[in-house]
Formats: structure tokens, C-alpha cells, sequence
């Protein structure tokens, strides 16, 4: 039993160490074998706010320079790891994050959102 606790606390520093060196937690591509030359992890802090009404395009959700939470993304809500442990049904959540990237992928989603 002490040997699990010691290697799960061994798994947990390891963890916050890659955290705390890189601010993006779970920095690795996330499915190896289908890994990319090009790609960029959005994993990291997001704003959010909840929508229980789902009115986000009515109060022009899209437009948002940002939210008033914060989560800790790729953790899902409920989660201790995502910043909230929010234990209440979510009927929607709306999340926002700025990122950059290369022309080609800045032309890639202009083309594929329009």
C-alpha cells in the first residue's frame, strides 16, 4: 500500500513539474501515433463562463474578448485538475482562448469557419 501511495506521488510531482516548467499541463501530443510535424496544444489556461439559458449567441457570446472564470484546459469541468470541481449538471459552457499560429493554419480555419 505505502509503495502505490509513493508512486503516485511520484506520478503527481512529475506532473506538476512538467506543469510548473511549461505552464501547459499535459504538454505531450496527446495520440502519438497519429502525430503531426505542425500542430499546436491549446491545453492551458481558458476563460469560461456558463450558459444554462444556451442564450451565448444572443448575448454575443462570440464576440467575447473573454470570460470572468478561468479553467484549466484539457479538464473537464467536474474535475479538481481543471481549477472549478463544478458538480452540478452544465447544460453549456462557453470557453475562450487566444493562440497563435502559422499563416497556413490562420488561412486553414478563416476558410473552414466562413
Amino acid at each position: 500500500m505505502i509503495r502505490i501511495l509513493l508512486i503516485l506521488l511520484d506520478i503527481s510531482l512529475l506532473f506538476s513539474g512538467i506543469y510548473a516548467q511549461n505552464n501547459i499541463p499535459r504538454p505531450e501530443y496527446p495520440r502519438p501515433q497519429f502525430q503531426r510535424a505542425e500542430w499546436i496544444n491549446l491545453n492551458g489556461e481558458w476563460s469560461y463562463a456558463f450558459d444554462p439559458g444556451k442564450t451565448g449567441f444572443e448575448r454575443d457570446f462570440v464576440s467575447s474578448v473573454g470570460f470572468e472564470g478561468q479553467i484549466i484546459v484539457p479538464f473537464c469541468p467536474e474535475s479538481k485538475l481543471s481549477g472549478l470541481a463544478h458538480k452540478d449538471f452544465i447544460e453549456q459552457l462557453c470557453t475562450r482562448v487566444e493562440s497563435q499560429c502559422h499563416q497556413e493554419m490562420a488561412t486553414f480555419f478563416s476558410a473552414t469557419l466562413s
